[in-house]
């Protein structure tokens, strides 16, 4: 099953967080809610940097695929984080090495 709406993903989110937007945002490091509103409103996207690395720092469980394509699950197993902290860790060092 593939979740289309930014509003979707994000409600799934939150409630896979047991959180609210208000809660996210703080969690984040955002002052108020309206980059989360953004995203309720299809304005804005979670996978949209900087929400998205911020949202995989705070909660690595979330899954990446889950936050660009709506691929569910949104939670990831112990095996999957761990797959996914290895790949998002080589692209930034890939990056990295790209732009020194």
């Amino acid at each position: 099953m593939e979740i289309k709406t930014e509003k979707e993903k994000l409600e799934l989110l939150l409630k896979e967080l047991n959180l609210n937007r208000r809660t996210l945002s703080l969690e984040l490091g955002y002052k108020n809610d309206n980059s989360i509103h953004r995203i309720h409103r299809e304005e804005a996207k979670l996978y949209a940097e900087p929400m998205f690395s911020k949202i995989l720092t705070r909660f690595p469980f979330i899954s990446a695929d889950f936050l660009k394509n709506g691929v569910l699950p949104v939670r990831l197993t112990p095996e999957e984080q761990l797959i996914q902290d290895n790949l998002l860790y080589a692209n930034r060092t890939a990056i990295k090495s790209i732009l020194s």
